[in-house]
């Protein structure tokens, strides 16, 4: 990529050619203006090209997240997208800018985006308890409102091809679980993280079973453990 292209149709034919990620990635930290242009494609809801456009953004939000901040209201606005995958992305890269939100942009969609921990979308759902606890911690203020919403996942049904999907709840269980322990050291909630931890140590999916197992016994000693083993 020798002459890199600044406005949409020359760049929506450069990815078209399905160029190296990485180089191109490089390409646009090096022109943080070039963001504009990929959120411009993204946002058009064309081809598939939009889709290389939001990987590209999720790296970056990734690994130069001061870069992507000044575009935290348009990926606002790409969560709210009737795609899936740009929401998905859109959920994913503002994540990466909890680090960065030295403006408390996030204060504003708080309730819209922790909201969707009650999706009936497990994959949705996961995304966003994946930052719950990054949140808490930067924020921790908010430990006793997201160890509430986080601990209801079981009360609510996830879909999948139009059905409810038990192992998909596991799979938001889980998650919740990693959440737990982002924060658990300085939570004023650990035996609600305990209390909903400790039943999963013999969910029938073997990957939930195993973080329970290991949360339990960094959080409440190999005797407790033994225990109900023993049940």
């Amino acid at each position: 990529m020798d002459s890199f292209p600044t406005n949409i149709d020359e760049l929506t034919a450069l990815i078209k050619k399905k160029p190296d990620f990485i180089p191109f990635v490089r390409q646009i930290e090096e022109r943080p203006e070039r963001l504009a242009t990929l959120f411009a494609i993204i946002r058009q809801d064309g081809g598939s090209e939009k889709f290389f456009c939001d990987r590209v953004v999720r790296k970056i939000s990734e690994t130069a997240p001061g870069l992507v901040y000044p575009y935290f209201e348009t990926l606002v606005g790409l969560m709210r997208s009737h795609n899936h995958f740009i929401r998905w992305g859109a959920i994913i890269s503002l994540s990466h800018l909890l680090t960065v939100d030295d403006q408390s942009r996030f204060a504003a969609i708080y309730e819209e985006y922790f909201g969707l921990i009650r999706s009936d979308s497990m994959v949705t759902a996961c995304n966003v308890i994946q930052a719950a606890g990054q949140f808490v911690v930067l924020h921790p203020e908010a430990d006793d409102d997201m160890t509430k919403r986080l601990s209801q996942v079981k009360d609510q049904d996830y879909y999948y091809h139009g059905q409810v999907s038990p192992e998909c709840k596991n799979l938001v269980i889980g998650a919740v679980i990693d959440a737990f322990s982002d924060y658990f050291e300085f939570s004023r909630n650990r035996p609600v993280m305990r209390d909903f931890v400790f039943p999963e140590m013999t969910n029938t999916r073997p990957s939930v079973a195993k973080k329970a197992i290991k949360f339990m016994r960094e959080h409440s000693g190999e005797k407790e453990i033994s225990m109900q083993k023993n049940e």
